[in-house]
């Protein structure tokens, strides 16, 4: 019997199990928080349908067979590319992005409320009032 499971499999196993936990890493990490942001923008490759042999450890399987440039990573992150590799393995590890270009819902949500908090420290969520002119006042005229 082939109790072998396929990478499509694999991703879907994974992403039915993740918890926050997977996400502390980020919380004073900036590289990592850096390149888990960019990752859905890089290109990558994975053969959905390949079988990953039961006996190896499937997670480093399917990265095994997943192509993506470390260097497009490192720049669009902005993380320098010695220390990129570093931070990869860390992510991926922590099984906060995919094979697939997708996040771990986690981190996404982290991701994303540190982004909306920095652009609040920087934007104003309400405009400021505009001022208020002085009524411009008539000379009175006085009465002889």
């Amino acid at each position: 019997m082939d109790n072998s499971q396929t990478v499509k499999d694999v991703l879907l196993n994974a992403k039915s199990h993740e918890t926050p936990s997977q996400s502390t890493v980020l919380l004073n990490n900036k590289e990592a928080c850096s390149m888990v942001s960019s990752w859905p923008s890089v290109d990558v490759y994975v053969d959905y349908n390949t079988k990953i042999n039961p006996k190896q450890d499937m997670w480093t399987s399917i990265w095994e067979m997943t192509s993506y440039s470390l260097s497009e990573w490192a720049a669009s992150s902005g993380v320098p590319l010695l220390y990129a590799g570093k931070v990869a393995r860390i992510v991926i590890g922590n099984r906060l992005i995919y094979p697939d270009g997708t996040l771990n819902k986690y981190a996404e949500r982290y991701v994303a409320t540190k982004v909306i908090n920095s652009m609040a420290l920087k934007v104003p969520l309400q405009p400021k009032e505009p001022k208020k002119e002085k009524p411009e006042t008539k000379p009175s005229k006085k009465k002889k």
